[in-house]
């Protein structure tokens, strides 16, 4: 069988490129459609495959690049036929990849991880198109053969179907045990992914008029660090993210994103963590996991008390619970598509 994969975008690894990657394995052969793709950006398993981009790819070499041409994705995901031959297509949706045209005999499987991608995001005088976006995404998801990466996603959108959570790479997130721990906890790790500007500075001045040290973990969006905050800028895998966990007094992962993986990894690495009170976060985290807060002064007061009460295995038993194993197992139950079957080794 002839299977291919889509996804939104291949500009940057993102938690959308990762899970496309577990799913590619033992699919060496199979192709994959994306509206844009800047080769060599992402060093992985993705690159030795024949990636198909979209005319838009040519215009767009950033995020930066293609939020002046969003207005021109339902053309470009339109006009992205999958080829006739292709007997499967398994789609990593972040809103546009299921858009894209399939022959009659193509079977298509989704999984939308979202529907609002900040990157395709309408601005300016560009928002006037927003109603026509999400008709055009709307109508293009099929009614059957979507899951969905969150019960919270799926209600949103008024659908009911299967929900395939993501996963981390727990491998990633060591724990370290506490006879070879060095017991120091020397600051709070923040997680800056899908907070913005307003909540970074906020949370910056919470903890500089604390004096209590924290170290921020990517793009700050211009909000100036001082006192006790320091900033540790750019992409960082999960492997560089459990380096700064390990040695938190708590991890704070504030941000509106559609899985908490980051305060899922802390969770494996036995930190406590801080988190918005959302649907996702009680769906994938539930209580007694970390504080959902709404005063970060008072928060942040409750964890300088607490964080080394902490009983870090079961912290730890919680955050295991979302693997790449049974992600993988999950879609391939889902598609039907498990891996291509090897050749023997066998001399006859």
């Amino acid at each position: 069988m002839k299977i291919a994969f889509a996804i939104d975008l291949l500009l940057e690894r993102t938690p959308e490129v990762q899970l496309l990657e577990l799913l590619l394995a033992g699919h060496e052969d199979a192709d994959v459609y994306c509206l844009a793709h800047v080769p060599g950006a992402l060093q992985g398993e993705i690159e030795r495959h024949r990636i198909i981009a979209s005319p838009l790819g040519r215009l767009v070499s950033s995020t930066a690049d293609l939020a002046r041409r969003n207005w021109l994705l339902p053309s470009a995901a339109r006009h992205l036929k999958i080829a006739a031959d292709v007997e499967q297509v398994i789609v990593v949706s972040s809103g546009w990849a299921h858009v894209f045209p399939t022959g009659p005999s193509t079977r298509k499987h989704v999984w939308l991880y979202r529907f609002d991608d900040p990157r395709t995001a309408l601005r300016g005088l560009q928002r006037v198109f927003a109603p026509y976006h999400r008709q055009v995404k709307l109508a293009a998801l099929p009614a059957h053969a979507t899951a969905y990466s969150s019960e919270a996603l799926m209600k949103s959108l008024g659908r009911t179907g299967t929900v395939i959570a993501p996963s981390i790479d727990t491998e990633d997130f060591v724990f370290v045990p506490d006879e070879s721990h060095p017991g120091d906890h020397p600051h709070h790790t923040v997680l800056l992914g899908g907070m913005d500007r307003a909540s970074i500075a906020r949370l910056v001045d919470v903890f500089a008029a604390s004096n209590v040290p924290a170290k921020l973990l990517g793009d700050p969006q211009g909000v100036a660090v001082k006192g006790s905050v320091e900033l540790v800028e750019g992409i960082h895998c999960s492997a560089t993210t459990a380096a700064f966990t390990h040695g938190a007094r708590s991890v704070w992962a504030l941000g509106d994103l559609p899985f908490p993986e980051g305060a899922l990894g802390a969770l494996c690495c036995g930190r406590p963590v801080v988190v918005s009170d959302s649907a996702v976060n009680r769906e994938f985290l539930g209580k007694g996991v970390g504080w959902y807060t709404s005063d970060w002064a008072a928060t942040l007061g409750l964890v300088e008390r607490d964080y080394l009460g902490v009983d870090r295995k079961s912290l730890r038993r919680q955050g295991l619970r979302w693997n790449g194993r049974l992600f993988k197992a999950r879609m391939r139950d889902f598609t039907g598509a498990g891996p291509a079957p090897q050749a023997s080794s066998l001399l006859i």
